[in-house]
């Protein structure tokens, strides 16, 4: 009898408001991105997943929520997304598709903002199939008598820096009658890094909606990189949640357990919630690292912005188009730009120069220059040095540049050396992609030194894609050691 009047309770609850229509997700913190649009696309490459949550299970008619979501950036600093949900309450349906854009920019290095919109529709019904009826002629029974859909939209801001992250959300707000109904939530988080890929993250989130005016959730994370992470939360309804994830590769699976500690502790039971994503815990951003923001004279302010726009657009261009030689050719003349200086043109160094001043007569004065001579060991220890580049990218930067000119002053010197020059990846993309990039940056090596008078009989280059990292592709710090070019030396 008690759980016959719980299942009407919950009946009328779904019948009269769409309120309850976002319920609170307990893996809401690991995926954001289901209650904020701002969201969309932050992964930085295609993720779908799928949430199931049982409600208070010692209740035959208690909720059951189902969602299946997708996600994805579009033209590096957009992201698009949609969700389909569904939520049984006893014998009321309630259906939800949305769709969702986020526009994210960088305010300055290693902070960013993104601002996010969505809108859908939502539909409501009651399951007549599974009612006893006393009376056939009742309208009531007829199958869309109790079926009804509104329109809703929503929006959120997202706000980064490096280890903080802030956000704000309404993902819905729709007028059904004389009613406004709405659900909004403030979110903020806070990483420490312990060391080793360890890290600990508290957060809070406070809520606010039509049907509940106030709520919140304390939450406390402890993780190790991508692969695992455990999360502990109290919610202000004096429930407790805990939940755990683990990633293997690209796929990810999570659970999320939490104690009944409100009115209906008595008989409703805990609620259980799992997830399953592909590519969610996975993260890359949307756009590239800001460049150091340096301060540069009023007047050389429009070499300044020249020099940012081509160096986030057009020198992965040309390295792509297998330009190599204008790609280098920009790179000087911008360096030279960025100096108010003209480019330098480069002479070869021959083995003796001489140079004759006449001072008086019959006087000459003498200049003899050689090239600097570098040691085989020093030389051999140059090359293990290795060259790092940035992501999904075959740029040389200043530094870059600057190792190179010593290895190519070593084997010019050594003309008996022969490299092998190996290009690799880490493990964002797809193999043809990976493979791709491997090779750009093999080849933007080996053309600089050929620029700088490496004679083309001493190197060959093979871009190897992902297959060689020097430390496991578990998170952003390892990725960045395995994007890079190696040279091996073949006498």
């Amino acid at each position: 009898m008690k759980q016959f009047f719980i299942s009407l309770l919950l009946i009328i609850n779904g019948l009269c408001s769409f309120a309850q229509l976002y319920t609170a997700h307990n893996l809401y913190p690991e995926n954001m991105f289901i209650y904020n649009p701002a969201y969309a696309g932050s992964a930085g490459r295609f993720v779908g997943f799928v949430d199931y949550k049982h409600h208070l299970t010692a209740i035959t008619d208690a909720p059951k929520t189902g969602l299946f979501g997708i996600q994805m950036p579009v033209g590096g600093a957009m992201g698009v997304g949609a969700v389909l949900k569904t939520e049984r309450i006893g014998l009321i349906e309630t259906n939800v598709l949305r769709f969702d854009y986020a526009y994210r920019t960088r305010l300055m290095k290693n902070q960013s903002i993104a601002f996010g919109l969505n809108g859908g529709i939502m539909t409501r019904n009651l399951n007549v199939d599974k009612l006893i009826v006393l009376d056939d002629t009742d309208p009531t029974l007829a199958p869309d008598y109790f079926k009804k859909s509104v329109f809703f939209f929503g929006g959120g801001i997202d706000y980064r820096a490096k280890n903080f992250d802030i956000s704000a959300s309404l993902p819905v707000i729709y007028r059904s009658g004389n009613n406004l109904y709405f659900s909004s939530q403030l979110y903020s988080a806070y990483g420490i890094v312990l060391g080793n890929d360890w890290y600990v993250k508290p957060a809070f989130t406070a809520i606010f909606s039509q049907a509940k005016p106030e709520g919140w959730h304390a939450h406390f994370s402890f993780g190790y990189g991508q692969f695992f992470w455990m999360r502990a939360t109290y919610k202000a309804s004096r429930s407790v949640v805990a939940a755990v994830g683990l990633a293997f590769g690209k796929m990810g699976i999570a659970y999320a357990y939490e104690t009944n500690n409100n009115a209906l502790a008595y008989i409703g039971g805990a609620t259980h919630e799992i997830s399953l994503s592909y590519g969610l815990f996975d993260t890359q951003k949307i756009s590239p690292e800001p460049i150091d923001t340096i301060i540069v004279p009023v007047e050389n302010e429009y070499v300044h912005r020249m020099r940012r726009m081509i160096e986030d657009n057009t020198y992965d261009l040309f390295v792509k188009a297998g330009n190599f030689a204008g790609y280098n050719q920009i790179f000087t003349l911008t360096d030279s730009m960025y100096r108010s200086k003209p480019p330098v043109k480069e002479e070869p160094i021959k083995d003796t120069e001489i140079v004759v001043v006449k001072n008086k007569p019959d006087t000459t004065v003498v200049h003899k220059t050689e090239p600097p001579i570098i040691s085989e060991k020093t030389g051999v220890e140059i090359l293990d040095k290795g060259l790092k580049f940035s992501e999904n990218s075959a740029m040389l930067d200043a530094q870059g540049r600057a190792y190179l000119d010593k290895v190519a002053e070593f084997l010019i010197s050594k003309p008996d050396f022969k490299i092998h020059i190996y290009g690799h990846s880490c493990d964002i993309g797809s193999d043809a992609v990976n493979k791709k990039i491997s090779t750009e940056r093999a080849e933007t090596v080996r053309y600089y030194l050929t620029s700088k008078g490496v004679p083309e009989s001493q190197i060959t280059t093979q871009g190897i894609s992902d297959i060689q990292p020097i430390v496991p592709n578990t998170n952003e710090k390892n990725r960045k050691k395995n994007r890079r070019v190696t040279f091996v030396i073949v006498k």
